[in-house]
């Protein structure tokens, strides 16, 4: 299966329910904005402007790149179960068309290579990651 990593670094974020959206939130290539009765919960491009004490900075982001079928099934169990084996913590983000997993930076090559292990190819990285 293709993966894509995305360049840039994300924050995950909270807000209150009632909280106004930052302006900004939609000009970077990615946002994911989630609302609950509890929170407003947001990934966005780390050089976004939101004022929350409630965030998670350092996140990069693989994306499946493809299109996926509702009748597919595993296809996010099989990543988090080789990302849990190597102790890597992951934030997942769905979408109508793919999934995409969240892992810390200085997970990042550790993420990687197990995956690259697991038969995953990876669109997007270098000797540098």
């Amino acid at each position: 299966m293709q993966l894509k990593l995305f360049k840039q670094r994300y924050m995950v974020a909270k807000l209150p329910t009632g909280a106004n959206l930052p302006p900004d939130i939609w000009s970077g290539p990615f946002c994911c904005v989630t609302k609950t009765e509890d929170e407003l919960s947001f990934v966005l491009p780390e050089s976004a402007s939101i004022d929350s004490p409630h965030t998670e900075r350092g996140w990069r982001i693989l994306q499946i790149a493809e299109k996926l079928d509702f009748n597919l099934v595993g296809i996010l169990a099989k990543l988090t179960v080789v990302l849990a084996e190597q102790n890597i913590p992951v934030f997942a983000v769905s979408t109508y068309n793919t999934d995409y997993i969240l892992v810390k930076e200085k997970d990042l090559e550790k993420a990687i290579s197990a995956l690259t292990r697991n038969g995953y190819q990876i669109e997007g990285t270098t000797k540098t990651i």
